[in-house]
């Protein structure tokens, strides 16, 4: 009896042991030979044997320099600036398309001698885009001036404007009592009425008093384009930048207009230039 229990116990599996198969058996022995090759890896110094120093492997080589390549590959969010901060973080889904009216528009670009060097530009962007273009260039003129008299309601009504793009301010830089101009800017809107407007800040050659703030604040951020940060190219007078200094900044201009303005509409970039010059009316500067 005690012969036969014997042999009925050889015969049972081991309880660990014949629960794996061989080749279980042979890939948890390399996990464990791994596991200690690379603990050894780690060590500061090689442990010697009877004499014989035992060569350490290149695991934690190899991991370490992984490593500093994932890190490598980060850019600092201080050193990337705002642009790579957000490339750098998880993905955001893209922004909803901003709703940009493509219907041709009438184009109205009034306000003082700046349009000048934007006019060119700005026939060339129309022609490309089906728009028309008029412009009222009156030297040398202030938000007061437009503000009071009928130069800006005949403006309005010979010409029928959709979109009406004011150039003013170079002509206030050193106002005093700046604030009280958006008085001024206040009727001036009031006379432009629910006409798509946007606003064109002064290409500052220094620093003013408080026009541009005094504009923003009455016209909203979302119609100004504040043109007094941007850096230009000057005339011979310091003042007026060149055209193609010009020609740059309304690129700037119409970008914004379809990016970020409140009234945009369809300004794809001009594939042509050297359009005509469109149908301008001159005035002289006010006398007071």
């Amino acid at each position: 009896m005690a012969l036969t229990h014997a042999l009925r116990a050889a015969e049972a599996p081991a309880p660990s042991a014949a629960r794996l198969g061989a080749g279980q058996e042979f890939l948890l022995i390399l996990f464990f030979v791994w596991v200690v090759l690379a603990a050894y890896s780690f060590l500061k110094k090689p442990i010697c044997v009877l004499g014989h120093e035992i060569e350490q492997s290149e695991i934690a080589q190899l991991l370490s320099s992984r490593a500093r390549i994932q890190i490598d590959l980060q850019p600092s969010l201080a050193e990337a600036g705002p642009v790579l901060a957000q490339t750098a973080s998880e993905p955001r889904e893209s922004a909803p398309a901003r709703a940009v009216d493509d219907t041709p528009q009438r184009i109205l670009i009034l306000g003082d001698s700046m349009i000048e060097g934007l006019l060119p530009r700005l026939a060339d962007y129309a022609k490309e885009n089906g728009h028309t273009v008029n412009a009222v260039i009156w030297y040398g003129s202030r938000t007061i001036d437009w503000a009071r008299g009928t130069r800006l309601s005949d403006a309005i009504n010979a010409h029928r404007p959709t979109f009406v793009i004011v150039v003013a301010g170079s002509s206030e830089l050193f106002v005093r009592g700046v604030e009280k101009r958006s008085l001024a800017i206040e009727q001036m809107l009031k006379t432009v009425g629910s006409r798509k407007l946007v606003w064109v800040g002064p290409p500052n050659w220094t620093t003013d008093t408080g026009i541009n703030a005094t504009i923003e604040r009455t016209v909203g951020t979302d119609r100004f384009f504040r043109s007094a940060d941007l850096t230009f190219e000057r005339k011979r007078d310091g003042i007026h930048p060149t055209l193609s200094s010009s020609e740059h900044w309304l690129d700037l201009v119409t970008g914004w207009i379809v990016s970020r303005s409140s009234v945009p509409i369809l300004l794809n970039r001009p594939s042509k230039t050297g359009t005509p010059r469109p149908n301008v009316r001159v005035f002289a500067p006010p006398t007071s």
